[in-house]
């Protein structure tokens, strides 16, 4: 962050990711250009489909990130929000 008195919910680049989020995910938090990358891959598990989101992770042991993925609920609301069927 170039200072220790950064704070962790700032985001000085203006790139919508906060410090905490981009150093937890190896972005530069200096760098508008620099975000944290979520990629989406379906996949199967138990015969299921499955979405998965890859994502690049500060290899260290300092860091101790949870990542808590939406329910599903949730997820379905969005989707239909966004097509119109409320």
């Amino acid at each position: 962050f170039g200072s220790l008195s950064a704070n962790p919910d700032a985001d000085a680049d203006a790139d919508g990711a906060d410090n905490k989020t981009e150093f937890a995910f190896s972005s530069n938090p200096r760098d508008p250009t620099s975000r944290p990358q979520l990629v989406p891959t379906l996949t199967r598990a138990l015969g299921q489909p499955v979405l998965a989101l890859n994502f690049r992770r500060f290899s260290g042991g300092a860091v101790d990130f949870i990542v808590k993925p939406p329910r599903a609920e949730d997820v379905l609301a969005v989707v239909k929000k966004v097509l119109g069927e409320s």
